[in-house]
């Protein structure tokens, strides 16, 4: 049994002992007082008797002594009366009270009330008086006193007058007497009262105090949260009742406290694993519980957080924003929602955090405080602002390739009718020159739009399997001339290097348009620095880089020390038209036609930059994993017969544009039918017309694009051969039998040699 657990019910044992030594005392007190009550009527009651008879032979025997005057005699009388056990005191007084005879002759001569207490002239006077004989019990000092007249007869001796006899009877010996006579009986009474006692107290030691100590110590155990097993209570009692009762429970409580410490355990399991922070105040502000992401926050311990406030761990402007925000939640009754920018005093590291706080209440409805949860929103503020510039980027790319596709039947328009001003002009010189600077303008408008379309352009023309360092090497003494001898180009190239599968052209136009804004951002001096490496992008690089597939790239980064892009700029550098560079430097169409690159090879770029540090611009092109690198194919120059009367037809829904096409193929001895739009090319296609070559615009109204068109002729006609031409070849193809037709694709705007050249390679199929 613990210390405090007896020294608890020390009192109750110590309250029974008293208890059951009171009862005993109590019994042997009331049979003491029950004794001495029969004891003393007994002796009071033997007492009076001896005192009557003793009073009656001494009168009788001292009345004939007076007569006689045998003064000696009495004083025998008197002296014998001691001897007697009850009398303490003989003595013979007139009737004044004067002491003529006694058993101690030193009171003779004397008042009797000066020498004997409780004797009084008054009570001789009376029995003198009287005549009679008295006898009073004085209880205080356990005696009877009585006084008895003495009558002298002799007329001779001692004429007409009475003596009064005191006798003084003490009881204390009989009292003594009494209780000697009786001590075995009052012994044997208070021995079995004691063993009646001993008794009880064990009996009840046993059946009540005992059980009752091991129940309080298994009740004080499993307050401990100790663990106890049976209960050593055999008994069918109420003891043995409770003590069932207790055990029950005291193990539902113990089940209960388990599976609320599982509960307990599992809940703080849960809070510890969410990535958010939760923490729980009172109405004051006074933290009552935080979990582990909430330590971060204020770079303290759970322990050292509860009982504190904001302004214990963080600048007062910050923690009156809590606080207000927690008195808003509160009044409301409502769920709080804001956002927060904070720095965690863990690491120093910043996160903007959407944070929830709500009123918390008990189960009897009590408000205890504010639970608050806040999520780290960071990344998914990043992903939404890259989603909103990808989707701003595709929405300009649709933007500008619609404007270059209709451009570009204007340049067809203006070119063609260069070209047969140039053929009839002669040898007018005056003419020639407008006419060469009508066509040079032309041409300067062609190069813009296929920026534009190069932007807008979602798959590459000609993809090939490429070396990206095998093509910078090629294009060092390029990139060397196109920067000034100020600027120091230095490559720096991974060997081996994995292939890619882009279209060459497009990587190099690319790769010069950064070399040339490079260039500008150093004005004419400082370092260029080309790196490849092969690099491999996880999934959580693309978490934070939404559109960017997992898996290996080609890397190529280009690097100055030149002015550095604002970060302000850096959201719009890849936007058509965008430029920084001061009026009449730049189009900008460099970066949007790289970044148009980029996406139709399906990779990846970046841009780190510095104001007045520098700028870096990261490339990523997927990894092919085709081994042999492609060869370029060296155009020859096709010249063009003489055709041998073939009948085309030739749609677009640009009335110039289809008069120029036809008028440059007549020229060449082509029979030419035109339309312009899809279902009239089918009427024509239908008819009895023996037609050898269809060449149609990709983009018509009329709801039959040139695909569409193409695909109902060929399934038509087999054997009728098909040149498709467009100024915008962003079109999706709608069926996969359209793929057929996307080589070969004559891009406007197109010269008179390119068209004639196209249409007799394709008959020639």
């Amino acid at each position: 049994m613990s210390k405090a657990t007896f020294f608890i019910l020390r009192s109750l044992r110590t309250q029974l002992t008293l208890a059951i030594v009171a009862t005993v005392t109590g019994l042997l007190l009331l049979f003491a007082l029950l004794v001495a009550r029969d004891q003393q009527y007994e002796i009071e009651k033997n007492a009076y008797k001896e005192v009557m008879a003793t009073g009656a032979l001494v009168q009788s025997t001292l009345s004939r002594m007076f007569q006689h005057r045998n003064n000696a005699f009495i004083h025998d009388v008197l002296a014998e009366l001691l001897i007697h056990a009850q009398v303490s005191h003989a003595l013979v007084t007139d009737n004044q009270g004067k002491i003529l005879f006694a058993s101690h002759p030193y009171h003779i001569g004397n008042q009797i009330s000066d020498e004997i207490s409780g004797i009084t002239a008054e009570e001789i006077k009376a029995t003198a008086a009287s005549g009679l004989s008295h006898y009073v019990y004085d209880q205080e000092g356990m005696r009877y006193l009585g006084y008895i007249p003495i009558s002298v007869n002799n007329p001779e001796s001692l004429e007409n007058k009475r003596y009064l006899l005191i006798l003084d009877f003490a009881l204390a010996m009989s009292w003594y007497q009494a209780a000697k006579d009786r001590l075995v009986e009052i012994t044997g009474v208070t021995l079995i009262v004691i063993l009646f006692g001993f008794l009880l107290w064990y009996y009840l030691q046993q059946k009540i105090t005992l059980p009752l100590t091991l129940l309080a110590d298994t009740i004080l155990k499993v307050g401990r949260g100790e663990h106890i097993g049976k209960i050593a209570i055999n008994s069918h009692n109420e003891v043995g009742t409770l003590a069932r009762a207790v055990e029950k429970m005291t193990a539902d409580r113990l089940l209960f406290e388990e599976r609320l410490r599982d509960s307990e355990a599992r809940t703080r399991q849960l809070l510890e694993a969410l990535p958010n922070l939760i923490w729980l105040k009172d109405a004051n502000g006074i933290y009552l519980d935080c979990n582990a992401r909430f330590e971060l926050f204020f770079g303290a311990k759970r322990g050292e957080i509860i009982g504190k406030s904001d302004y214990d761990f963080i600048p007062a402007a910050l923690a009156d924003f809590f606080r207000e925000n927690d008195k808003e939640a509160i009044i409301s009754g409502k769920t709080w929602v804001n956002e927060e920018q904070v720095t965690f005093a863990s690491d120093g590291h910043q996160e903007l955090l959407e944070t929830l706080k709500t009123p918390f209440y008990s189960a009897a409805g009590e408000l205890i405080g504010v639970l608050g949860i806040s999520r780290d929103i960071t990344e998914q503020r990043r992903t939404e602002e890259s989603l909103r510039r990808a989707q701003k980027m595709d929405a300009l790319g649709q933007f500008t390739g619609g404007i270059a596709h209709d451009f570009n039947n204007i340049l067809t328009v203006i070119l063609g009718n260069v070209e047969l001003l140039e053929r009839s002009a002669g040898g007018d010189e005056k003419i020639g020159k407008r006419v060469a600077a009508i066509k040079k303008s032309a041409e300067r408008a062609a190069t813009l739009t296929r920026q534009l379309l190069n932007f807008s352009r979602k798959q590459a023309t000609e993809r090939t399997v490429s070396d990206l360092n095998a093509i910078i090497i090629e294009m060092k003494e390029l990139i060397t001339r196109s920067v000034t001898p100020e600027v120091e180009v230095a490559l720096q190239l991974t060997d081996p290097l994995w292939l890619t599968e882009i279209d060459a052209g497009d990587f190099q136009d690319a790769l010069l348009n950064l070399v040339i804004n490079a260039r500008d951002a150093m004005h004419g001096q400082g370092k260029l620095t080309l790196e490849t490496m092969n690099s491999t992008l996880d999934s959580n690089y693309c978490i934070h880089h939404p559109g960017v597939t997992p898996g290996d790239y080609i890397e190529l980064a280009v690097s100055d020390n030149g002015d550095g892009i604002s970060l302000e700029h850096q959201e719009h550098i890849f936007e058509p038209f965008f430029t920084t560079k001061v009026l009449g430097k730049g189009t900008g169409l460099g970066l949007a036609m790289v970044f148009g690159f980029i996406k139709r090879s399906g990779g990846h770029i970046n841009c780190y930059s510095e104001s007045g540090i520098g700028t870096t611009f990261r490339l990523y092109l997927p990894r092919t994993q085709r081994q042999t690198v492609t060869d370029a194919a060296t155009s020859a120059t096709i010249t063009a017969p003489s055709s041998n009367g073939e009948t085309i037809l030739a749609v677009d829904d640009e009335p110039y544009l289809l008069a120029i096409a036809k008028e440059w193929l007549e020229q060449q001895g082509y029979r030419v039918v035109t339309a312009t739009n899809g279902q009239q090319a089918l009427q024509l296609l239908t008819s009895e017309l023996l037609i050898d070559l269809l060449f149609t615009d990709v983009v018509m109204p009329g709801g039959l694009n040139g695909y569409e068109l193409a695909q109902q002729a060929v399934s038509k006609k087999p054997q009728l051969k098909v040149i498709l031409t467009s100024g915008y070849t962003n079109k999706a193809i709608s069926h996969s039998g359209q793929s057929l037709f996307t080589t070969g694709i004559l891009t406007k705007p197109y010269t008179s040699a390119q068209l004639i050249q196209r249409v007799r390679a394709a008959l020639e199929q």
